[in-house]
């Protein structure tokens, strides 16, 4: 039976992209990282060695944690053959090379790590590992178009059409626009599908994606062509035309339920009073309805609010 033991990162950073883990005895720990550690990485190398080559094959596991506390692991493990000591590997930052129950991986969480952790499977001894990250390539990046429906989604008074672009975690990032026929300029917003679970707290739900919203009368003139830019990094890719079918329907998403209660003011009415040369002044007869918050209303014994 494979034992997973999660290990602790001891750990002394060596460079502003580089991090040696050590797996030791005790409860679970984590080692702190700055929140941009990987924000200009395109991938990560994981070197790894246990202290023996006895004993059967085991796996290493590199887990990312995001400052929102969403969490990622490695979606193929390290494996470190029988009878070998050491093992390497690189993992994209894409969606592809990571799993979690929280989503999947995006730009958002990239650029946002509050910890590394790693866990290692099948060995009882200690293992050592070495982070370093590289660098996003400098050549202009390529992506694939990927239409998540056939058609349009009509959400409440909106047409929406969405779509993902597959090549890295750069996709996520920027601006991209759809550029029509008369040269006008769609914006796309990216949006994180999600829905508030038992407890109110909102999860996302499967990838990020590309999203155009148009109004009912609203549609680009064919041919039309998707534009991305981030900094000094542009593509344009094929032409891509949303159309004018309606091929699903949605409901608006519900609220996540409020961390924090929303402050109200109770209704109110009688004779109010106001403050004047330092004397209170009864006022005419006022009905108060009830104020929410950042209206705050004050009140004290019957000189009312």
């Amino acid at each position: 039976m494979i034992r997973a033991a999660v290990l602790c990162l001891m750990i002394a950073v060596l460079a502003a992209a580089e991090w040696r883990l050590q797996t030791g005895p005790g409860p679970v720990g984590s080692q702190p990282v700055p929140l941009d550690a990987l924000s200009k990485a395109g991938a990560l190398r994981l070197q790894a060695a246990r202290t023996a080559v006895e004993g059967g094959p085991c796996w290493v596991e590199l887990r990312l944690v995001a400052a929102d506390g969403r969490r990622y692991a490695t979606a193929a493990p390290l494996q470190i053959p029988e009878g070998e000591r050491r093992a390497e590997a690189v993992y994209g930052l894409d969606a592809g090379s990571w799993t979690g129950r929280d989503g999947t991986l995006g730009a958002d969480a990239v650029q946002a790590m509050a910890s590394l952790e790693i866990a290692v499977h099948g060995w009882d001894g200690v293992v050592q590992a070495r982070v370093e990250t590289i660098p996003v390539s400098s050549t202009t990046p390529s992506f694939t178009v990927i239409a998540l429906h056939p058609g349009l989604v009509e959400v409440g008074p909106w047409r929406e059409w969405r779509l993902r672009l597959a090549g890295g975690f750069r996709s996520e990032q920027g601006e991209l626009d759809l550029v029509d026929a008369t040269g006008r300029r769609w914006p796309m917003f990216l949006d994180q599908p999600g829905a508030p679970d038992a407890s109110g707290r909102w999860r996302a739900q499967g990838p990020t994606r590309w999203v155009l919203r148009l109004a009912p009368q609203e549609s680009p003139a064919p041919p039309c062509r998707l534009r991305w830019s981030d900094g000094d990094g542009s593509w344009q890719g094929p032409e891509a035309d949303p159309g004018t079918a309606i091929t699903g329907r949605e409901e608006l998403p519900g609220a996540s339920r409020a961390d924090l209660p929303i402050p109200v003011s109770p209704s109110w009415e009688g004779p109010a009073c106001r403050s004047a040369a330092g004397a209170w002044l009864r006022l005419a007869w006022h009905e108060m309805p009830d104020a929410l918050a950042p209206v705050i209303a004050w009140r004290c014994g019957w000189t009312g609010f």
